[in-house]
């Protein structure tokens, strides 16, 4: 079974998901964009060795800033980012902090992931999927009908395309991609509150062109 913490950190209200195998009791934490007194509460809270993972949907500023204090706290956690995005860790203009004047300590990630990766917790198994489109190389994570998709898709919306390397064909494929898991999948998105596969499909006017033509 699969625990999911959510905190919300950073000036742009990023979504920070701690989740835990309740069985094993390890972890990993998806997106540390920022602080919050919530985030560092729950972080001392998990022992250094039961933090095994520190996973990135995409390479914004906003989703990765702290990670590598993180990293530094938790020393043998696995950063981890879509193969195709491991220029953003290191490039401000590709990562948004320069135009927003951010200044991110720098990390290296141990896993570049591809599609159909699969990522273990404990006893839960966490697949990755390729969603380009807001970024050239965003992933989500697939683990017991939860998907944390960063921003690919919102509740009601999608990500933008507008910033270096987005595009908006490439995240209309995600979509339909995303519309073909089954509708009790859970999201979990990178900002705003969580909805359903199911829910998107019905309201979702994006989604609802990316099924039709894509």
């Amino acid at each position: 079974m699969l625990k999911i913490k959510t905190l919300v950190v950073g000036t742009m209200a990023t979504n920070c998901y701690i989740i835990t195998d309740e069985q094993s009791g390890e972890s990993a934490v998806i997106d540390p964009g920022g602080s919050s007194r919530g985030l560092e509460q729950a972080l001392s809270e998990i022992p250094e060795d039961k933090l095994c993972y520190i996973l990135l949907t995409h390479g914004h500023f906003d989703h990765i800033g702290k990670t590598a204090e993180i990293k530094e706290k938790f020393p043998n956690a696995y950063i981890a980012i879509g193969e195709a995005e491991k220029e953003f860790i290191s490039n401000g203009s590709l990562n948004l902090s320069m135009m927003m004047g951010v200044n991110i300590k720098p990390f290296k990630a141990e896993l570049l992931l591809r599609e159909g990766d699969k990522i273990t917790l404990g006893s839960t198994v966490i697949k990755v999927l390729n969603l380009p489109g807001h970024t050239k190389g965003g992933v989500g994570y697939l683990a017991e009908g939860k998907l944390f998709c960063g921003d690919t898709l919102f509740k009601g919306s999608m990500g933008r395309t507008d910033f270096k390397t987005g595009n908006e064909d490439e995240l209309m494929n995600s979509l339909k991609k995303l519309s073909e898991l089954t509708d009790d999948t859970e999201v979990y998105p990178g900002h705003g509150p969580m909805t359903t596969i199911e829910e998107e499909k019905h309201k979702n006017l994006y989604l609802k062109r990316a099924v039709k033509y894509y």
